[in-house]
């Protein structure tokens, strides 16, 4: 019999600077340590669910109340309230929670990384992410170090996403079990490197495209023959790394719209580039501390 299809979490991760971000203090400013604690019991309501929740407010507040205690909380009415203010400080989206669903952008990236391994993860309804967004966090995944447990991830990396949980510990001892011996680590990262080789070649030896390399060729930047194409994959899944994938996209677009008519020609189209694209993140990283400019409007006003 085949295992039943999960769409909730067992566990989430909850970020360590949680109380530093502003929406989270205006709520504590509103409502105190009780405005705090019911956002974090409707993210565990959320979650176990999957990634929305649909249930009107009046109800939400009668189950909160139930669960919390009445010695502990005031009257449905107020609980109401605070659910209502996380709507307008952007915990939730304002326009879904007016129709009794409760989700957000934050919650949906979150059920991503936390299912990347599952086949289906059922995103039908009341889905807010961009294809853009959903591009980010795939090479995000790419790029990440994963445990799973029970079908939920624990995202591990240097950007300090880190999911935690009581079973991972034990999980972590039967991975230490089946890496026990040397013989077994030299199998396996050979497997990888095959692995690794075979995810960066398409049929034929040829090279997979990054989303970005493919619209250079799109764009007649580059031939589909270039021998430069794994270089374009390298450095554009190095440069969203570290700035981002719509600030990556608009420097190189910027770069492609200014080489159709170059003066003097380019003669390396690649180290082209690289430079450019390099400099303009540069450029605009330090505009960005100085004012909240998007990059599309700085390319406009300073380059173009």
């Amino acid at each position: 019999m085949a295992r039943p299809f999960k769409q909730g979490l067992q566990y989430f991760p909850l970020d360590v600077n949680i109380f530093e971000d502003e929406k989270i203090q205006d709520l504590n400013l509103a409502f105190g340590y009780l405005g705090e604690i019911i956002y974090i019991r409707l993210l565990s309501m959320i979650y176990a669910n999957g990634y929305y929740l649909e249930k009107s407010i009046p109800s939400l507040a009668r189950t909160l109340m139930k669960s919390i205690g009445a010695n502990w909380t005031p009257n449905p009415i107020d609980i109401e309230e605070i659910i209502v203010y996380c709507g307008k400080v952007g915990l939730f989206n304002y326009d879904l929670l007016k129709e009794d669903v409760i989700t957000s952008k934050s919650i949906q990236k979150q059920f991503i990384l936390s299912t990347r391994r599952r086949k289906n993860t059922g995103q039908d309804k009341y889905w807010l992410l961009d294809e853009n967004t959903m591009l980010e966090l795939s090479i995000f995944n790419k790029t990440s170090k994963n445990i799973n447990v029970d079908n939920n991830e624990v995202i591990d990396n240097t950007n300090g996403i880190i999911g935690s949980n009581n079973q991972v510990n034990a999980d972590n001892n039967r991975v230490n079990v089946d890496k026990s011996t040397q013989k077994e680590k030299e199998k396996k990262k050979e497997r990888r490197i095959d692995k690794k080789d075979k995810e960066d070649k398409g049929p034929y030896g040829l090279p997979k495209l990054h989303f970005i390399t493919n619209s250079l060729i799109k764009n007649k930047y580059i031939d589909e023959s270039s021998l430069d194409i794994i270089k374009y994959n390298i450095l554009f899944e190095d440069l969203i790394h570290g700035h981002g994938f719509e600030d990556v996209l608009s420097a190189v677009n910027y770069v492609v719209k200014y080489s159709k008519n170059p003066n003097p020609p380019i003669e390396d189209k690649f180290a082209f580039m690289r430079e450019s694209v390099q400099t303009n993140l540069k450029q605009f990283e330090h505009r960005r501390k100085i004012t909240n400019e998007s990059f599309e409007s700085w390319i406009k006003r300073t380059l173009l």
